[in-house]
């Protein structure tokens, strides 16, 4: 997959929901949650918002979960089908407009309209049930030689089995049976987590939407009458919620493995023939790497070409500097000469960007932005290295703000979950401030270390939180949430 397509998802993914149009007013719209006071469920672990070790069993979840995704193109191509032969138009069929039931308000879902497609997926959703209780999960992903090129249709649809459990969810709330939509979200946190584990950060950052699709069906169940607070199911989530430890490691290994012969350079003198092979191979994967759909990779060897003359002589000088042998450099091609200092130059950048991914956000960010300082032209023309980490590398700022987003929206409706507690020891009040909540304690805001913001405005509250530093200020972005008390 090209990286120009990452790139689309991960922009993708700070747009607000379907449904909802761009305009000023949406900047400043509060999310309004209608809250009723609530103890903590007894025992207080009762509910979990992942399965129980000890209920996982041994196997691979992957199995099942192509299994459903088998299934589900069957049920559509078989609903398509039916809907050609009534001539209906494809828009009509329930699976393909279920956005609105999942991002519209709940009561407008058509209840028995909803329960007869989700009796028609009912195995598919099995599946799924039977997936999320594996201890393991391998896509099969690793050392794939494809490397960019690797194809991931399964992580891209598991998004439409995050949907339909949405609607589980969804539909649970509405017949007021908790236990069930804490099933349902149980099911969508683990096939987040497991959707989410592996070498490329593709899989991660759907793994991120779809806890961002429990999420919206969470808040939900959080406002519905009945519900104990779920602050404890909530404080027990991981954190971060998604791994992205063995993304990073998938990435960092990205170039190593589409050019092997990157690691040989440092050794003896290639032949001229080996030089002028690497040439050509590299030629054609970075012209992959632009986007280009032309077969004829003569401009991006030409363009190589050059750059490797300019930056030939003090490659060489500087190569014999650092204390290799002076006859030995001389017989070495330019591409392997240059490629030696182009390549300490790549794993030196590399190592100062990702060095930075570990440290709390407000850090990393930062670290990061100034890490990846826009360079000339000319800066560009002298380092070949710092060319090929800007082409090759992931836009980390963007990936630490997707996990932090997340991550930022489940601590938020911990304090939610803090404040109804309050809420049931006093009466239905909200805390004066979240430092007076002595039930359980508010969560720090992750994006920046320091408390969510409160105030209590009459009979409502508000709780917020501002951009993501170095983020855009879009609402994804923010807390604005707006809670009233239920009559």
């Amino acid at each position: 997959m090209k990286r120009w397509v990452f790139m689309l998802i991960a922009g993708v993914m700070a747009l607000p929901s379907p449904g909802v149009a761009l305009g000023q007013s949406d900047y400043t719209r509060p999310t309004v949650l209608t809250l009723h006071p609530a103890g903590e469920p007894s025992p207080a672990l009762n509910y979990t918002l992942l399965p129980k070790r000890r209920d996982l069993v041994p196997g691979n979840a992957a199995v099942f979960y192509h299994r459903a995704l088998l299934m589900l193109q069957e049920r559509r191509n078989a609903e398509r089908g039916e809907a050609r032969r009534m001539g209906k138009d494809q828009s009509e069929i329930p699976e393909i407009g279920m956005s609105d039931w999942i991002n519209g308000p709940i009561d407008a879902i058509p209840r028995e309209e909803a329960r007869a497609l989700l009796d028609r997926y009912e195995s598919i959703l099995r599946e799924v049930e039977l997936g999320v209780l594996r201890r393991d999960c391998d896509w099969g992903f690793d050392n794939r030689p494809e490397t960019i090129e690797l194809l991931l249709p399964e992580i891209q649809e598991s998004r439409s089995l995050a949907r339909l459990i949405s609607l589980r969810v969804r539909m649970a709330v509405l017949d007021g049976d908790t236990e069930g939509a804490v099933h349902w979200l149980q099911t969508g946190y683990a096939m987040a987590r497991h959707v989410g584990r592996g070498p490329t950060l593709i899989q991660w950052l759907v793994g991120v939407a779809i806890t961002g699709v429990m999420n919206e069906a969470l808040i939900e169940l959080i406002q519905a009458e009945g519900t104990p607070s779920l602050y404890w199911a909530l404080t027990n989530l991981p954190r971060p919620m998604i791994d992205l430890d063995e993304a990073i490691e998938g990435e960092r290994s990205l170039v190593e493995r589409m050019f092997p012969e990157l690691l040989e350079l440092d050794g003896p003198a290639w032949s001229a023939e080996r030089g002028r092979i690497f040439l050509d191979r590299l030629a054609d994967q970075l012209q992959g790497l632009t986007g280009s759909t032309s077969s004829d990779q003569s401009s991006m060897t030409l363009l190589l070409t050059s750059l490797i003359t300019r930056n030939y002589p003090e490659a060489k000088r500087e190569l014999i500097a650092s204390g290799r042998d002076e006859v030995e450099v001389e017989a070495m091609p330019a591409i392997q000469v240059v490629g030696i200092l182009a390549w300490r130059d790549y794993v030196a950048l590399s190592d100062d960007v990702y060095k930075w991914v570990s440290l709390p956000s407000w850090d990393a960010t930062l670290g990061i932005k100034t890490t990846y300082s826009y360079p000339t032209i000319e800066e560009k023309l002298s380092r070949p290295g710092l060319s090929l980490f800007l082409l090759i590398s992931p836009a980390l700022e963007s990936v630490l703000m997707a996990q932090t987003r997340t991550d930022r929206q489940l601590a938020a409706l911990r304090c939610v979950e803090a404040i109804r507690l309050y809420a049931d020891a006093h009466d239905g009040r909200f805390p004066p401030s979240l430092e007076a909540i002595e039930e359980a304690p508010a969560p720090l805001d992750p994006a920046t270390g320091a408390p969510f913001g409160y105030e209590v405005e009459g009979e409502e509250a508000a709780l917020t939180a501002p951009p993501i530093p170095g983020g855009p200020d879009i609402p994804a972005y923010r807390i604005n949430y707006r809670l009233r008390m239920a009559d």
